[in-house]
């Protein structure tokens, strides 16, 4: 099934999931992206590709065999971001356990925003103050966005170092030659072809370990209601998407700033969503980027 980026990014179903909401930064100039006829990269080997095939198939059938995602969280009643009263909310407030002081990014890769923005989100995230961390994890809102949820923390596992090229390329596969979001093939592809080991990917892919972490990408998801990629969920208390900042993506992070001063300040203390906030704080570099 092949997976075109729609040019209204208005979400689209696919494999019976809903997909987020794509969240355009305003303050970006987009290019238009025109269908190229011609792969970007060179393709698979013959080798290759009957070493990728049947690992996928055995994936597919084995890598989170009893693993319920069937529940998609549906698509959001509205983007705009005003809430009643015509006041402005600034975020929203969740309860994600086990998860103070971190700060994920939550993003798919068929969304052109979370690879527009990757490279800055990142940088972001090694500004945490002391004691933070800072992981980016894929939205598993349904089975559709589960093979690259599996494959995602399997590379993390087994070669950190090779998560921002492994990232890089799955984009790529998804987006610019229409490689199948759904599919495991697409991202052992991406793996093989930034180096990965793929007889250690397999096994990493199919270990409780994985299924752990497969298990809190989808309790995130589901905790923090996410509709909109990418989407922040802070302190485990607060959850943002760039239409808290009418898409402007320096105010989008000036916003999470402030919400991780709060929660530095307040560690237990909720506050009204619709309030005002701090000014960012001075962050001291001491975060720690999953994959960097």
């Amino acid at each position: 099934m092949s997976n075109p980026v729609s040019p209204a990014c208005n979400g689209s179903e696919i494999a019976g999931s809903q997909r987020p909401d794509y969240a355009r930064p305003a303050a970006i100039v987009v290019g238009r992206r025109g269908f190229n006829t011609r792969f970007l990269a060179p393709g698979l080997t013959a080798a290759a590709a009957a070493t990728i095939a049947p690992i996928g198939r055995a994936l597919a059938q084995t890598a989170m065999s009893g693993l319920d995602v069937s529940g998609g969280l549906g698509p959001s009643t509205s983007s705009s971001p005003t809430g009643g009263g015509g006041h402005t909310k600034l975020f929203r407030l969740v309860a994600i356990p086990h998860a103070g002081q971190t700060v994920y990014e939550v993003f798919e890769f068929g969304c052109p925003y979370c690879r527009q923005v990757n490279a800055q989100v990142e940088q972001w995230g090694r500004t945490l103050p002391h004691g933070w961390t800072f992981e980016q994890i894929p939205a598993l809102v349904g089975p559709a966005f589960l093979p690259m949820t599996v494959i995602y923390m399997a590379v993390v596992a087994v070669d950190p170092n090779a998560v921002p090229a492994f990232m890089s390329k799955s984009f790529a596969l998804v987006q610019d030659q229409h490689q199948p979001l759904s599919s495991y093939k697409t991202y052992i592809e991406a793996a093989h072809d930034v180096g990965i080991d793929l007889a250690r990917l397999k096994v990493a892919a199919t270990s409780p370990r994985n299924k752990a972490a497969v298990l809190r990408a989808r309790a995130i998801a589901a905790g923090a209601d996410i509709r909109v990629t990418p989407s922040l969920v802070i302190d485990g208390r607060f959850a943002i998407d760039p239409n808290n900042a009418d898409g402007n993506y320096g105010l989008f992070f000036q916003l999470a700033d402030g919400l991780i001063s709060q929660a530095e300040t307040n560690p237990s203390n909720p506050i009204n969503s619709s309030s005002s906030l701090p000014a960012p704080s001075s962050a001291s570099a001491g975060g720690v980027a999953t994959g960097q």
